[in-house]
Parts: structure tokens; sequence; C-alpha cells
């Protein structure tokens, strides 16, 4: 009999800007999504449409203030 035990498995997932705003568009508002990243929301909507992409640092821009905020949360206790 074969053991098909996966427990240690960890999945990474790796977004395109346009596919995150899109996958996350019911959660982030454009206004939260400046907040979180200090990134004009109409330059989100020019993301989110396809009409512009951002450049690699903007890119990395996000990806740290969203890790950023993802720590924060982390540290969020209820009583």
């Amino acid at each position: 009999m074969v053991n098909n035990n996966y427990s240690d498995l960890e999945f990474i997932y790796k977004y395109d800007i346009p596919s995150f705003l899109a996958y996350y568009s019911g959660v982030f508002t454009k206004p939260a999504l400046e907040r979180i990243t200090g990134i004009n929301q109409k330059q989100f909507f020019h993301y989110a449409s396809g009409k512009s992409s951002p450049s690699k640092r903007t890119i990395e821009k996000i990806d740290k203030s969203f890790r950023e905020f993802s720590d924060e949360l982390h540290r969020v206790h209820f009583a």
C-alpha cells in the first residue's frame, strides 16, 4: 500500500499585477490599495485594465507593501 502523505507541501502563488487586482478586486478597493502601497489609485486602474504595466521597481514596491501589510495583520489579536 502506498502512503501519499503530502503534509509537508507548500504552495507559492505568483501573480502578475492585473491578475492580482482582478482576483482581489472584491477585497481591496483602489483607495485601500493606494493606502497600502502609496501608489496612486488611478495608476491601479491603468494596471487592472492593461492600459499600462508597472515597472519592475513598482512591482517590487507593491510586493514589499503587501508583505508588510500581511506581517501587520499577523500581529493583530482580538480580545
